[in-house]
């Protein structure tokens, strides 16, 4: 394992296997991220098993049982120190694809996450770059809801949202409400819910225990994959998944591909819309 610190924030991670982060916290505090180190191996073509471990990832997106699920156990190249480290994988053979993560931190309990997908192949490729968070239990995932504009000042649609057919909109861990669209991790609920969308303001995040975890990254231009998603939230009884998603790019070989995420985690006295609201501006503004 690889710790990273400033005093205000620790990041935990893996050497071993990934890349993979498998733990942030400010300092002193609980892991943000959740823990499924105990869930069963999932079987794979390639003589390995694939392993959900928890914490966060980089995958390649759309989803797909093979080219999603390539094992990422094998040890990784380590470069870095207390304050910024480069984590990289072998190449994937089936895929060509090299993936890596660098991490910074950047003050406070920001980090800034670059993830990046070489082609080590001989032709070109396309690729998403899907950066998935697993976080802790009985939290609530939070979408921004685009500004209110009345009828018939806004005539054109604001965004998408997208939902699979496992998706029932009628789950009580859905809230749609005016200013956040709200998803609810609870331990009780076993079936899987899902939703995306396009999300223009580039932040969302994650409340729980007094605390909110914000993923921020920049909206960009160009196709998306499921009907256009830029940011997915997964939900189950065991975990939450909260997920961004770059444009689909093509890269010529030894050319890479990159998508970048800030975290960071805040204080909040309660968790309604106008504390989250502001600490959204906050995160905004920094």
């Amino acid at each position: 394992m690889h710790k990273l610190t400033n005093g205000e924030v620790e990041v935990v991670v893996s050497t071993d296997f990934g890349p993979r982060v498998l733990e942030l916290r400010r300092a002193g505090g609980d892991n943000v991220f959740g823990d499924l180190s105990d869930e069963p191996p999932k079987p794979t073509p390639y003589g390995d098993a694939w392993r959900i471990r928890g914490g966060h990832r980089l995958w390649l997106a759309p989803e797909d049982p093979v080219t999603t699920y390539f094992p990422d156990n094998a040890p990784l190249v380590v470069k870095g120190d207390a304050l910024r480290v480069t984590v990289t994988q072998p190449a994937e053979p089936h895929t060509n694809l090299e993936k890596e993560m660098t991490l910074e931190l950047l003050g406070g309990t920001r980090v800034r996450v670059t993830h990046r997908m070489r082609n080590t192949g001989a032709l070109a490729v396309d690729v998403t770059l899907w950066a998935l968070s697993v976080l802790r239990t009985t939290g609530v995932a939070l979408l921004p809801q685009p500004p209110f504009a009345p009828f018939p000042d806004a005539l054109l649609p604001a965004r998408p949202v997208v939902t699979w057919p496992y998706v029932k909109m009628s789950d009580p861990r859905f809230v749609w409400g005016d200013r956040f669209i709200r998803v609810k991790q609870d331990p009780q609920m076993m079936t899987p819910q899902k939703i995306g969308a396009f999300d223009v303001g580039g932040v969302v995040g994650y409340a729980s225990r007094g605390e909110l975890f914000v993923k921020k990254h920049t909206p960009m231009r160009g196709a998306h994959v499921d009907f256009g998603c830029n940011v997915e939230i997964f939900v189950n009884g065991a975990f939450l998944e909260l997920e961004t998603l770059s444009p689909t790019q093509r890269i010529a070989p030894n050319e890479t591909a990159e998508h970048v995420e800030e975290w960071c985690i805040l204080p909040i006295g309660k968790d309604d819309d106008d504390a989250i609201g502001a600490a959204f501006a906050h995160v905004c503004m920094t």
